[in-house]
């Protein structure tokens, strides 16, 4: 099946629709702008979705989700937004469906473009420590 996300809303849908799809692979092509964003968010997301335990593979312009077989992810693991908001706020929702909880860093600009995320994550049952 082959998906086509508007790529300014990559990340998001990219863990929101993807990330535990068992029986589908989604392809994500097409998309190599999303290197020269705030982060080269194609490498950061495959890096990140590996980190949780999902299967991904990696191309140049995109990427092929593998999912975890309709397990929610492992997480367990810290990731690094390298200072891109969506890459941090599309972490942290992932983080609501792993087994285990998702350290996320470098996610300060979070505050500056959703200045209420932390407060609608922790009413969705989200903990999050900033700091």
């Amino acid at each position: 099946m082959l998906c086509w996300v508007r790529s300014s809303k990559f990340a998001d849908a990219c863990f929101c629709k993807f990330s535990n799809s068992g029986i589908c692979r989604r392809k994500l092509r097409g998309i190599e702008e999303l290197r020269i964003k705030e982060s080269d968010r194609i490498s950061v997301v495959v890096n990140g979705l590996r980190a949780a335990g999902i299967k991904v593979d990696e191309f140049d312009d995109g990427m092929v989700v593998h999912g975890t077989g309709g397990r929610p992810p492992k997480g367990g693991c810290t990731i690094d937004a390298e200072n891109d908001h969506r890459i941090g706020m599309s972490f942290l929702v992932l983080g609501l469906a792993c087994q285990q909880p998702i350290t996320i860093t470098g996610a300060d600009t979070i505050a500056t473009s959703y200045p209420g995320f932390v407060a609608d994550m922790t009413a969705l049952g989200a903990r999050i420590e900033e700091g």
